[in-house]
């Protein structure tokens, strides 16, 4: 059951200044590498506690629709609003929901689900690959100033030490980063485990 990125987040929750402001970096020599570490800090801390910082379309495809009206929870929250329900119906034909009239949403609760409208059941779907799709918007909103904090707090730290570990050290794995204990701390009260993967585009 993975979770697609289908539209990046339109802005970084921490801009390329605040960012060489925290850095105490003037020239302009790295503004491109800076921007890269903002970029990488966010999925960074977006793969670790399970959430979506800025809002961003994502595609979670299902297997199959759960028995009766169980409910389908939605990784990567908070969930914003919900753009497309589609699935495949018994007799392999594409068909969808009113995100409105047919499906309850509990998109304050941590995590969000959906359940099907009142006295209803979600509908039988094909055995196949992505029988279902769900397309909706997560974060905490459009800028970062909407992003909690702490959270802000835990990038800062994250991209000063990216910025200032940019060599391979021969005992660090590529791609492994070496995190303080106030980044772990800053982010565990935000922290899920789910076992959903998000891939982007």
């Amino acid at each position: 059951m993975p979770v697609r990125v289908t539209t990046a987040p339109a802005a970084e929750p921490i801009s390329t200044a605040d960012a060489k402001l925290h850095l105490r970096v003037d020239a302009s020599d790295d503004d491109a590498l800076i921007d890269d570490l903002i970029k990488t800090a966010r999925r960074h801390v977006e793969q670790r506690i399970w959430r979506s910082l800025i809002d961003t379309t994502l595609e979670l495809t299902l297997e199959c629709l759960p028995g009766g009206a169980g409910e389908i929870y939605l990784p990567f929250g908070p969930v914003d609003s919900i753009a497309t329900f589609a699935y495949v119906d018994t007799d392999g034909s594409g068909q969808t929901l009113n995100v409105t009239t047919q499906i309850q949403k509990s998109l304050y609760t941590d995590p969000p689900f959906l359940v099907p409208a009142y006295n209803t059941n979600w509908p039988s779907t094909r055995n196949q690959v992505a029988a279902a799709t769900i397309t909706y918007v997560a974060g905490y909103g459009t800028a970062g100033t909407d992003v909690p904090q702490d959270i802000l707090a835990a990038l800062y730290l994250l991209i000063g030490n990216l910025y200032e570990n940019r060599e391979n050290h021969p005992l660090v794995p590529v791609g492994s980063v070496t995190e303080s204990t106030a980044i772990d701390a800053l982010l565990r009260p935000y922290a899920h485990h789910d076992p959903l993967l998000m891939t982007s585009v």
